[in-house]
């Protein structure tokens, strides 16, 4: 009874991750994210199990006793950088996309095959830890023990710094899940090591796990997938806040120019990509009193808490940062745009409506600019033939 309750935090995590286990099981949608989920809620509820036996196991007499008591302190060893690889693959999978790069990086397990080489030298010479043979009694002072702790608090500082590079491919509740999911187990093995008889570092992990699912997996971002600016309906549901508490403000309309062009010669990718660093650009310019959002496609919405004489401002210093890119496509990316400023007596729709009217009145003109330069070309052509 007593281990009930010294271990009731693995109990109770144990019980969450079998029900949570069951709604991604259940869950019509599969996705490779989700198996990854499934890998880890197996390597968890691993680490929740074979830590109390462990315990349980230390100074116990009868048959089997002593190579049991092995096995469970082998597996708690190894479990830690299991789990470490299951969530840098998770994290690679949100940035990248692409399960073949999981499996080219074998899961992340390098580390784990490192330690599994060290924990089968341990089973002849206890450099991590000892069992005695007569009295099965643990020993966790092992002369290289800091090894095993250096090496799996290295790769979560390496996760934190990869997550740092990437942090412009993720949203804010990506990030904010991320970092919960890399603190916690360090946090708890941080407490392990000073004081060996706290139990929550394994049973922590089940909160990252379900924060994952809630909040990556099942709920709706407020953020466009692709471009990482907010979506659709973010942008409508702040227009609405913002007409029910009677605040002015601007609302900026922008299109990329020759788009589908740009799909067509370089293909969709890369059209992705020139959205992805569009949207990046936007969030640069107005980064302090814009809200960017992606309406859909290759068009744009910004709402303005400023003047209008600010606006052609803002769309020089986009067209230089544009010109600034090494990357030659997005050299030559141009847009068009509209402005219109909130009256009392101007509905969000007239105010979409004339700033989509101003934006296809700048469309029209780099059409007839297109089409005049195509008609120098036809000449210089001709003339030289």
């Amino acid at each position: 009874m007593s281990y009930l309750v010294r271990f009731q935090s693995n109990i109770l995590g144990i019980l969450v991750l079998i029900i949570l286990h069951l709604f991604v099981k259940l869950s019509t949608i599969k996705t490779f994210s989700k198996k990854l989920i499934k890998l880890m809620i197996y390597a968890v509820t691993a680490s929740l199990v074979v830590e109390p036996f462990s315990w349980i196991l230390d100074e116990r007499q009868f048959a089997g006793a002593f190579l049991l008591n092995h096995l469970f302190n082998f597996l708690l060893f190894l479990l830690a950088p299991v789990l470490a690889g299951l969530f840098m693959s998770y994290l690679d999978y949100r940035i990248y996309r692409n399960p073949s790069r999981i499996y080219e990086k074998r899961f992340y397990q390098q580390m784990t095959l490192i330690s599994f080489m060290i924990l089968l030298v341990n089973l002849w010479i206890p450099i991590y830890y000892s069992i005695d043979p007569v009295t099965n009694h643990y020993d966790g002072s092992g002369p290289i023990k800091w090894f095993h702790y250096v090496m799996v608090l290295g790769f979560y500082g390496y996760m934190l710094y990869f997550l740092y590079q990437v942090k412009d491919k993720l949203s804010k509740n990506e990030i904010l899940m991320f970092i919960l999911l890399f603190i916690l187990p360090v946090i708890g093995m941080v407490i392990s090591i000073f004081e060996p008889t706290f139990h929550l570092g394994w049973s922590s992990l089940v909160i990252g796990l379900l924060g994952i699912y809630v909040f990556l997996e099942t709920t709706p971002s407020e953020e466009d997938v692709l471009t990482k600016v907010y979506n659709r309906k973010s942008f409508e549901s702040y227009v609405e806040y913002l007409e029910d508490s009677k605040i002015p403000y601007g609302l900026l309309i922008l299109d990329l120019n020759g788009f589908k062009q740009i799909n067509d010669v370089y293909g969709h990718q890369k059209g992705d990509d020139v959205l992805t660093k569009f949207s990046a650009l936007l969030r640069e310019v107005f980064l302090k009193d814009g809200f960017v959002a992606r309406l859909g496609g290759d068009e744009f919405a910004v709402i303005l808490m400023e003047d209008e004489p600010e606006v052609p401002l803002h769309m020089k210093e986009l067209k230089n940062k544009l010109k600034e890119l090494e990357d030659p496509v997005m050299g030559n990316v141009s847009f068009s745009y509209g402005y219109e400023s909130k009256t009392a007596a101007k509905p969000m729709r007239e105010m979409y409506r004339k700033a989509d009217q101003k934006m296809y009145q700048y469309k029209d003109l780099y059409r007839k600019e297109m089409n005049d330069s195509r008609e120098v070309e036809k000449e210089s052509e001709n003339s030289w033939i």
